[in-house]
């Protein structure tokens, strides 16, 4: 089962991709802040991350960073998740290896996750 973190301060939308993803098989641990993301992502050790930009304590380009530049979580994909209008140059900038549009649609969201996990359901 592939695991999926979630990084997302509306709970709302984290419990609709939490039952998307768990709908389709994958195992989800939700955050609502980047406070301690290191220690969730390494406790966790996810297949991918969900990613929202705007997150209370550390914001999602500082997440980013922060990962990437650690050996244990660098090759980890993360999926930016946001309504920004320039998602798509803002996570190419970050560094991101995907992007979501909010509001998006449920077969978008699980085709992102295979795009970056070829091996999954």
């Amino acid at each position: 089962m592939k695991k999926v973190l979630v990084c997302e301060d509306d709970s709302g939308i984290s419990g609709v991709i939490e039952i998307i993803l768990t709908e389709n098989g994958y195992e989800v641990v939700i955050v609502d802040n980047g406070r301690g993301i290191e220690k969730k992502v390494l406790g966790f050790k996810p297949d991918v991350i969900l990613l929202d930009i705007r997150m209370p304590g550390i914001g999602g380009e500082e997440i980013i960073f922060l990962l990437k530049k650690k050996e244990e979580t660098a090759k980890i994909p993360v999926i930016v998740v946001s309504a920004l209008d320039n998602v798509a140059s803002k996570a190419a900038k970050m560094g991101a290896d995907g992007f979501l549009l909010k509001p998006f649609k449920i077969d978008v969201l699980l085709a992102k996750l295979k795009a970056v996990l070829p091996t999954s359901h």
